[in-house]
């Protein structure tokens, strides 16, 4: 199913996130594994996703965690991997995910920087 309005899609988390940190590739970008399954809404991330949690290059790491909004990272990370929706909703997914996580204009930045430069990233 590939969707391309944000707006009509159920966000709600419906299970615990549980990650594990990743050992196997320790030089590898990846840091954590989905450890069960991660529901939210009609998205499930399948147990054994690898993530580096939120993609921040490192000279914005300052003003942007990689751990802003984990759950979002994780969703947009596994919408990104699968295509399942347009990159475009898979970044307002992500963006109406920070609400509650980060003041408005980090939100905006975030929102932007996705839009700039996660091309590369989405396999759709």
């Amino acid at each position: 199913m590939r969707t391309d309005c944000a707006m009509e899609i159920d966000l709600t988390q419906k299970t615990p996130l549980v990650l594990v940190r990743e050992l196997e590739r320790p030089t590898s970008s990846t840091l954590f594994v989905v450890a069960e399954d991660f529901v939210v809404g009609d998205f499930t991330v399948p147990k054994g996703m690898a993530t580096d949690l939120a993609s921040v290059p490192v000279p914005f790491r300052n003003l942007i965690s990689q751990l802003t909004c984990v759950e979002g990272a994780i969703l947009h990370d596994h919408l990104y991997k699968t295509g399942v929706v347009r990159r475009k909703v898979a970044d307002k997914i992500f963006f109406e995910m920070l609400k509650d996580a980060v003041p408005a204009y980090k939100r905006y930045l975030i929102y932007w920087a996705l839009r700039l430069g996660g091309a590369s990233s989405y396999k759709g």
